[in-house]
């Protein structure tokens, strides 16, 4: 998924790659030519801040968005996933860490968080919750 901000910069992610292998948030700024690429986050190895984003949306300066794997929840091999918050120089941090019981793989589908009226996020889950077929969700940061 990729999203314009105001003054035409790009931004987007991978689900693997960067630093770690375990995907990027990225910018793109127009430079006349082309476009400069600055990688704003790797997602690390050890999966606290999520591993494998699945999208980002804008919502103010900064980034949110989910990914597929990772967190700080054992319930889930590799990780139940996360909600994340990236602002535009790059610094990250977890605003939820899905627990299997309230979902679990958010984003499976390559769309991670909707923004709705009053700032508030909406997404799915694909495995997870009280019968393990996943979960839709609410999230206001």
């Amino acid at each position: 998924v990729l999203v314009f901000d105001k003054q035409g910069n790009l931004y987007g992610e991978t689900a693997v790659g960067g630093d770690y292998g375990y995907g990027t948030v990225f910018k793109l700024t127009p430079d006349g030519v082309g476009w400069t690429e600055t990688v704003l986050h790797s997602f690390n190895a050890n999966g606290i801040d999520g591993t494998n984003p699945t999208g980002v949306v804008l919502k103010g300066s900064n980034l949110y968005g989910t990914t597929l794997t990772g967190g700080s929840s054992s319930a889930c091999s590799g990780g139940c996933g996360t909600v994340f918050e990236i602002t535009k120089k790059g610094v990250e941090k977890v605003v939820h860490s899905f627990s299997g019981s309230d979902g679990a793989n958010p984003g499976n589908d390559g769309n991670g968080l909707t923004l709705g009226k009053g700032g508030i996020f909406y997404g799915a889950t694909y495995n997870g919750g009280d019968y393990g077929a996943g979960t839709a969700f609410t999230l206001k940061p």
